[in-house]
């Protein structure tokens, strides 16, 4: 199992759930309702823009809106007394905060303390009717590793990026003798290529990333610039590469001749669709995988273009 669900409460009503297992969205916020001797409704909101009510929602409310890369580090849901619906629940995180929302007559039922597993949930299940009957939390396991494999950029094929050249150096040779002269134009350009996946409405903020990708990269072909890729590599889920290199052009001057030498740099903000399958790999050995699209982005350079 790569999840863990554990309700509390009655078994009439209903059954519910909301939850990103499908597409790796995550609990992003809780509203909550309660009566003098139950809780009467939740509204749970899901990273991906979800949202859903369930049970009787009317009058105040205790609300939580988790923060990116927040998760559960413990869990309290307590049975009304009549054992037939939900009475509270508590909860704390690793952002060094907690949200309470019980009954306030003392209508509670014994508290269950839940297995969270790894604290990272991906949302809510159980049943309603009138009211909440019953309530659980879903939960990844622990975890052992997560990487985005299969990664692919379908409009890449069609996407023609713009490139902004920049003067890097300019030259005047002059050559007032008699015989053609040779000369060495270096110019030392330092500059850094960055690369970053980002998975939208995902779990992914909650845990250390792989990306096993191809990095989209400039190719001159004839008179303009396409995109190419590089190998496929393993790489953090954002790096950057800072380059420093020095590039060389041989001038030939004729007699009595002057050269203009211009040495121009192009730049390229890349920005594609990519899709992959996201795979959580779980310390009981389990996996789960689940397909996921997000935008790259990244910046390239060409090299350096030596003009007269």
């Amino acid at each position: 199992m790569s999840t863990i669900v554990q309700k509390v409460g009655g078994t009439g009503g209903n059954d519910f759930s909301l939850s990103g297992t499908e597409n790796g969205a995550a609990l992003n916020k809780i509203r909550v309702w309660t009566g003098s001797n139950r809780v009467l409704s939740i509204k749970v909101w899901l990273t991906d823009g979800s949202a859903q009510v369930f049970g009787r929602s009317s009058g105040g409310y205790e609300e939580f809106q988790f923060r990116g890369g927040e998760k559960f580090t413990s869990l309290t849901l307590w049975k009304s007394d009549d054992g037939g619906h939900v009475g509270g629940i508590h909860f704390k995180t690793n952002g060094d905060r907690e949200f309470t929302s019980k009954v306030v007559g003392g209508h509670l039922g014994p508290e269950v303390i839940t297995d969270i597993g790894s604290g990272i949930c991906l949302g809510v299940t159980g049943t309603y009717g009138w009211d909440l009957n019953s309530l659980g939390f879903i939960f990844l396991q622990p975890i052992q590793y997560v990487q985005v494999t299969d990664v692919k950029y379908p409009t890449l094929p069609y996407t023609v990026p713009h490139v902004d050249m920049e003067e890097k150096k300019t030259m005047t040779y002059d050559n007032d003798s008699g015989d053609t002269q040779e000369y060495r134009m270096d110019v030392t350009i330092k500059w850094t290529k960055s690369s970053h996946w980002l998975l939208a409405n995902s779990i992914s903020e909650t845990f250390a990333l792989k990306v096993k990708a191809a990095i989209p990269k400039l190719q001159k072909t004839g008179g303009c610039y396409t995109l190419v890729l590089g190998p496929e590599e393993f790489h953090a889920v954002s790096l950057e590469e800072g380059i420093t290199r020095t590039f060389t052009e041989k001038v030939s001057v004729a007699p009595g001749q002057t050269k203009h030498v211009s040495a121009k740099m192009g730049k390229a903000d890349i920005q594609l669709h990519y899709q992959g399958m996201l795979e959580i790999h779980f310390k009981g050995g389990a996996k789960m995988e689940i397909n996921v699209r997000g935008i790259y982005s990244g910046v390239d350079y060409t090299d350096v273009i030596f003009s007269e």
